[in-house]
């Protein structure tokens, strides 16, 4: 008798032991389709920015930017505006981009510093526009119709203005671009109309 209840309390307990051993390794079509659900909704997460679109309105704005040259000296360029709205943006991904919509601009800008008869002279440029952009991530500084002028001064710091000076040559461009790429500035105007001034007026 004893063997008995031994024995149906053996096949119950295998019985049981059989049904959660196939329940765990067995995969039913609703496992792997709520499977794949959640890998979707994960994935649609993943891609949702983190940030939402935020911005500043700023005023009396001055970007001032130096640019190591091979030849140990450094190039100084001024960005200033009246105002500006600053647009935190998010992209793809997990980075975020901040562009700069300048107003009433006026930039000074140290093409070079170099020697000539015995004293340091630099070429300078300088612009005005009424509107620009700046993009931070790729250092680049874009503005449509635009008034250049190019100074010939002596020294190597940037003068607080030119007015008392008169440039070599002055003209409008209808747009502009102006980025840096490691230590070199790169200056671009399209469809530039210029004047250039006589040697001996200068």
């Amino acid at each position: 008798m004893f063997r008995t209840y031994t024995w149906i309390i053996t096949s119950c307990l295998a019985a049981v032991a059989l049904f959660w051993l196939f329940q765990l390794v067995y995969v039913r079509q609703s496992d792997v389709t709520r499977y794949f659900t959640r890998i979707e909704k994960l994935q649609k997460l993943s891609e949702q920015p983190l940030f939402s679109t935020a911005q500043q309105t700023r005023k009396q704005v001055r970007k001032e930017l130096w640019i190591s040259q091979p030849n140990h000296t450094r190039l100084q360029h001024w960005i200033d505006s009246e105002s500006s709205i600053l647009t935190l943006q998010p992209s793809k991904g997990r980075s975020l981009d901040v562009i700069e919509q300048l107003f009433h601009i006026s930039c000074t800008m140290q093409e070079k510093i170099y020697p000539e008869s015995g004293q340091i002279m630099q070429q300078i440029r300088t612009l005005q526009a009424e509107e620009g952009t700046y993009l931070y991530k790729k250092q680049s500084f874009i503005a449509d119709s635009v008034y250049l002028s190019l100074f010939r001064l002596p020294g190597d710091l940037l003068p607080k203005n030119t007015h008392p000076y008169t440039p070599f040559l002055k003209g409008k461009a209808k747009d502009i671009t102006f980025s840096i790429h490691g230590n070199t500035p790169q200056f671009e105007a399209r469809n530039f109309q210029a004047t250039l001034k006589p040697a001996g007026e200068l």
